[in-house]
């Protein structure tokens, strides 16, 4: 994948529910309260030092019509290994991935919330159509007290052009190099 230049949003979705493609209502899971921020955080400097973490990521699952997901079905739910570099400065904090991802958030204490907006036109079968989407993804959780541990969840939604939706889930758990 080539760089892309990311939006970065705080998304505060609560309780809300995002509508998958077969019209059935999906929760995703409410953020950490302390470390949300209604302001958009500042970027986290290109000298700040970076931390090497080794990232397991397991796919837990994901909403939609069959259709819409035909794709994602076919995912193990093994826990895949990688690395994770983090980037800390005062409240603000970077997650950057293997997979390319670069998340950007709040800190509050232990409590982290990170999240990436993404439309690089990319599209995805879904049902008779290809569709055109964009992904908002965000990961909530917390480092451990001795700052060596973190645990999380990332919750990624696809949003089709056509109004369709398809979420997914995958559970996070790091330890520090």
């Amino acid at each position: 994948m080539t760089i892309r230049t990311i939006a970065i949003t705080i998304i505060l979705l609560g309780p809300s529910c995002m509508v998958g493609c077969s019209g059935s209502s999906s929760p995703l899971p409410a953020a950490p309260t302390s470390a949300a921020s209604p302001a958009i955080p500042s970027p986290v400097s290109a000298t700040t030092p970076q931390e090497r973490w080794n990232l397991t990521r397991t796919f837990t699952g994901h909403a939609a019509s069959e259709g819409c997901t035909l794709a994602f079905d076919a995912i193990n739910r093994t826990a895949a290994d990688s690395v994770l570099l983090i980037q800390r400065y005062g409240a603000f904090v970077h997650f950057f991935t293997a997979d390319h991802n670069n998340y950007g958030g709040t800190l509050a204490g232990n409590e982290f919330f990170v999240t990436e907006t993404e439309d690089s036109g990319s599209t995805l079968q879904c049902g008779e159509a290809r569709l055109r989407f964009r992904t908002e993804a965000r990961v909530s959780g917390r480092f451990s007290s001795d700052g060596s541990v973190l645990v999380g969840e990332e919750t990624s939604v696809f949003l089709f052009e056509s109004g369709k939706t398809i979420v997914r889930h995958w559970d996070w758990q790091a330890k520090r190099d």
